[in-house]
C-alpha cells in the first residue's frame, strides 16, 4: 500500500509543478509572441511623437534660415546691392541666351516676377525684356494659386498680394507650359534645393506645370551647403547668382 504524502511534500510538489508550468509558458511566449494592444498603441504614439518632433525641428530650422537670409540681404549697402544686381543680371541674360531673331520667334516667352523689398532686383531684366519686345509674363496670386499674365511695361503692374506688384486686370493670361520661369527664393543649394517664403505658390505651380525650365536667382550668400527640405519642395534646373551660374545635373535630382 502506498504511503500517504505529507502536507510538506504536497506543497513542494505544487511549487515544482508551478515552476515548470511558468518556464514552459515563458518559452511558449517567446516562440509565439502575442501583440499587446496597449503596447502597440503606445509604440504608435511614440513614433508619431518622434515624427512630430522632427517636423517641428525642421520647421524651426527653415524659419531660422529665412530670417538669416532676409537679414543678410537687408544689411547690403546701396552700392553693394547695385553691383550685385548688375552682375546677377548679366549672368542671367547669358543663361537665357536670347536669339538675335527674337522678334520672329513667337515661342520665346519668359515668366518672371517683380522683385520686392530686399530681393535681388528683377527690373533690370524686365526692362531688357520689354525693350527687346520679348513676351514676358508675371504672376498674379489668385486665392491659393498663382497664374501668369503677359505684361509689356511697368505701367501695367499694380500692387497686389503682400504689396508685390502684379499684372493688372487688363493683362491677358499666358499659356506657355514650356516657358523659362525666373524663380525667387530665400536659400538654395548647388543640387537645386530651394527654400521659398513659405506660401508654397511656386511649388504648387510647378506641380501643375512641370515642363517649365526653372531658373532661380539669388545673391551668392544665399547658396548654402544643404537645406532642410520637404518632399513637396520642387528643385530648380539652374541657379544664377552675382558670382556664378550653376546648372543642376540630373544626378542630383
Amino acid at each position: 500500500m502506498a504511503e500517504k504524502a505529507t502536507g510538506q511534500e504536497i506543497k513542494q510538489f505544487l511549487r515544482g509543478f508551478h515552476k515548470d508550468l511558468n518556464e514552459h509558458s515563458n518559452e511558449y511566449s517567446k516562440e509565439n509572441p502575442k501583440t499587446d494592444p496597449e503596447k502597440k498603441a503606445a509604440d504608435l504614439k511614440s513614433g508619431q511623437d518622434e515624427e512630430e518632433c522632427r517636423n517641428q525641428r525642421m520647421q524651426q530650422q527653415r524659419r531660422q534660415i529665412r530670417k538669416e537670409m532676409k537679414q543678410q540681404r537687408a544689411e547690403l549697402t546701396g552700392a553693394e546691392r547695385k553691383a550685385k544686381d548688375r552682375a546677377l543680371t548679366e549672368n542671367l541674360l547669358a543663361v537665357l541666351d536670347f536669339p538675335d531673331h527674337f522678334m520672329e520667334n513667337s515661342d520665346l516667352v519668359v515668366y518672371a516676377y517683380a522683385s520686392f523689398g530686399t530681393e535681388a532686383d528683377t527690373f533690370l531684366l524686365l526692362e531688357t525684356l520689354w525693350k527687346r519686345k520679348i513676351l514676358t509674363a508675371l504672376p498674379r496670386v489668385e486665392g491659393n494659386e498663382m497664374k501668369f499674365y503677359f505684361v509689356s511695361g511697368r505701367e501695367e503692374l499694380t500692387e497686389g498680394y503682400m504689396g508685390i506688384l502684379e499684372p493688372s486686370k487688363q493683362c491677358l493670361p499666358a499659356q506657355s507650359p514650356r516657358a523659362v520661369v525666373i524663380t525667387p527664393g530665400l536659400a538654395f543649394t548647388k543640387t537645386g534645393e530651394r527654400l521659398g517664403y513659405g506660401g508654397g505658390f511656386y511649388d504648387r505651380f510647378f506641380e501643375a506645370e512641370p515642363l517649365h525650365r526653372k531658373v532661380a536667382i539669388a545673391y551668392g550668400f544665399q547658396v548654402l551647403r544643404d537645406l532642410p527640405s520637404q518632399p513637396w519642395d520642387v528643385r530648380v534646373d539652374q541657379l544664377v547668382t552675382d558670382e556664378e551660374i550653376i546648372t543642376i545635373s540630373d544626378v542630383h535630382r
